[in-house]
């Protein structure tokens, strides 16, 4: 069985219909997967939610037991995207019966221009995933990110920790994301970004540190929808045991000062000013060199954090001003 579902949520759907999943395209999975014969493979482009979010859990497990072997293949709406014209994240799920215990392979999130869309099928990369939790399966697709992420989920207080109901000092975090995360220590009251408390200064310039790096940023890519920052990221995104506290601040006010020099004013409803974080790539780098060192990665790891899709998130010719 092969085919593209409707995307609907259910409250806008013109029918009822026993099983809620939250959107009908999940309707379309499961039907397709109890009609399948015991040899049968089946494959339908869907949203990103199938894998990333955890409303689509009940659809996720069906599928796992139904369908144990599963290749999912993770495609980004920018800078292009699957289907012209229509800025959709999608996943493409291929999934069989033979298999009587569970094979899940993925990819991980997938960027492209335009003129690479010609090899972009030949080119995506797969890996056996063990990873897989109520709330999402993340976007891996190679052994060495396999190894980064067990690094960093091995540690065993969260970012979520830093945060605390009551504390005196305030963090600024926009979220919506997509090339960079946006956070600040200074005061930032558009209706995108959600403050934050931490018990002292230095717990909220770590968690600034934190959330600016690529690291988190690669995290995030694996483990969301790709469009908002959730609790599931702040909960999943373990700490390194110890940092210099110093350094860290350093770091962060070296960041957060070139972020105010190159802002663009723009004066919309969201806010007043644009930060440039991609011409700010020298201090995100120290941040990611001391970061990377943190959680003990081998150069290999390193530099592929680093320059996980660094050309799409700086954009072609994007140049230092």
């Amino acid at each position: 069985m092969i085919g593209n579902p409707p995307y609907v949520e259910d409250s806008k759907a013109q029918f009822s219909h026993h099983d809620k999943y939250g959107n009908i395209y999940a309707n379309v999975l499961s039907n397709a997967s109890r009609l399948l014969k015991d040899n049968g493979v089946m494959s339908f482009v869907i949203p990103l939610s199938y894998i990333s979010t955890p409303r689509m859990k009940k659809i996720r497990e069906e599928l796992l037991k139904n369908l144990p072997k599963q290749y999912i293949l993770n495609f980004a709406d920018r800078p292009n995207c699957l289907f012209v014209s229509v800025h959709q994240k999608l996943c493409i799920l291929l999934a069989g019966k033979k298999s009587t215990e569970l094979e899940l392979f993925t990819s991980n999130y997938q960027y492209w221009y335009k003129e690479e869309r010609k090899n972009l099928f030949n080119s995506v990369s797969i890996v056996a995933n063990p990873f897989f939790s109520q709330e999402f399966i993340p976007k891996l697709g190679t052994k060495l990110e396999i190894k980064i992420y067990e690094k960093i989920i091995s540690n065993k207080k969260a970012l979520m920790d830093l945060f605390v109901p009551y504390g005196a000092v305030p963090v600024y975090l926009n979220m919506r994301a997509t090339y960079w995360i946006k956070v600040f220590s200074s005061e930032h009251l558009s209706s995108e970004y959600k403050i934050f408390h931490c018990e002292d200064t230095d717990s909220a310039k770590l968690s600034v540190l934190l959330l600016n790096s690529s690291l988190f940023w690669w995290y995030w890519v694996c483990v969301s929808n790709y469009w908002h920052i959730t609790n599931k990221e702040l909960k999943g995104f373990k700490l390194p045991s110890s940092f210099d506290t110093q350094r860290v601040n350093e770091l962060v006010d070296a960041l957060e000062k070139r972020l105010e020099v190159t802002k663009v004013y723009v004066g919309t409803k969201q806010t007043e000013y644009e930060y440039k974080h991609k011409f700010c790539k020298r201090e995100i780098h120290e941040i990611d060199d001391y970061v990377n060192q943190l959680y003990k990665f081998s150069p290999e790891e390193s530099s592929y954090i680093k320059n996980f899709a660094y050309r799409y998130r700086i954009g072609e010719g994007g140049v230092s001003p």
